[in-house]
């Protein structure tokens, strides 16, 4: 329809998307099994059932539609053949219309293995866009691509964050246990490959990955992980005390260090943490400067903690 609720000739959007309606006012939709699939397939063949390597559940499949000329489809229905997906190129720019809602994806993504035929199809659609994924999540050995995850990605400076928590049914028990859909605590070795290349590191654990663009490491389902990539490797802290002012500088291994955030705490003799003594301070350039209240306890020490990286040092009277 257009602005004023009249029904148009056609779609707004039907030339972009390459389709045709054979009927304007025979709007019909049904809900079946899809085929799935794009290698090999020429503008306007029509695919066959079970030709593409993809099967799901999809729902509102509009009948009645055609592709235009130049379109390519990318699969069709189980039993009255609809087409499923229509690609067209206009110049440099191309565009995807998916004619189904996956509705059943919305609780089978968050199942261990489930949603993963649709993952793999907005993959690929997403990959004829040319757009690169933030982090790849893939099983060690086999190299398939895990479901289950949900990625943050932030950007600092000359650092770039990683968020990885699971996006599973997750449940606690009256005594506080934990399980999941995966199962409590079930662990498996993943490559993590992620859009930028540096240094790694995992800033909960404070581990040194490696340098380059991806990893190996466990996840499961009740834990999280953050992944600082940087441009440089800490190698060091150097950590000095003067009185009640504490100045903390990170050596690297090739140019000049970005801002970071220190931790700064305070312990006594006896290595017990004071939890009001402490504090978050900004390092540009790595480097900063934080002066405490009080005195520090005899035999008592400060250990300052780069939050990113999870290099320290500590220092005393």
């Amino acid at each position: 329809m257009d602005a004023h609720c009249r029904e148009r000739e056609e779609g707004a959007l039907d030339t972009l998307f390459g389709v045709r309606r054979e009927d304007v006012d025979g709007y019909v939709t049904s809900s079946q099994r899809a085929s799935l699939g794009w290698d090999g397939r020429e503008p306007g063949q029509r695919p066959k059932w079970g030709g593409g390597p993809l099967r799901a559940e999809c729902s509102l499949i509009e009948e009645r539609i055609e592709p235009r000329e130049g379109a390519v489809l990318l699969g069709c229905s189980e039993y009255s053949d609809a087409p499923l997906g229509f690609y067209a190129e206009h110049g440099q720019g191309k565009a995807v219309l998916f004619n189904a809602a996956p509705l059943v994806y919305l609780e089978d993504r968050r199942r261990p293995g489930a949603g993963r035929n649709f993952q793999k199809f907005f993959g690929h659609v997403i990959d004829l866009s040319g757009v690169q994924p933030l982090v790849e999540i893939l099983d060690a050995e086999s190299g398939e691509a895990l479901t289950g995850w949900r990625v943050w990605a932030f950007a600092h400076e000359k650092a770039n964050y990683f968020g990885i928590a699971p996006d599973l049914d997750i449940s606690q028990d009256v005594l506080g246990a934990i399980s999941g859909e995966g199962g409590e605590g079930e662990a498996r070795n993943v490559r993590l490959r992620f859009s930028k290349t540096g240094h790694i590191y995992e800033a909960r654990t404070g581990r040194y990955l490696g340098e380059g663009d991806s990893v190996v490491d466990t996840l499961s389902s009740t834990t999280t992980r953050l992944y600082s990539v940087m441009p440089y490797r800490v190698e060091g802290m150097d950590l000095s005390l003067d009185g009640r002012t504490v100045r903390a500088e990170l050596t690297v291994s090739a140019g000049q260090p970005g801002e970071h955030v220190f931790r700064f705490d305070r312990y006594d003799a006896q290595g017990k943490r004071e939890f009001d003594g402490g504090a978050n301070v900004v390092a540009e350039n790595g480097s900063a400067v934080w002066t405490f209240e009080g005195e520090l306890p005899e035999g008592g020490k400060i250990v300052c903690r780069d939050v990113a990286t999870g290099v320290f040092a500590e220092c005393g009277q």
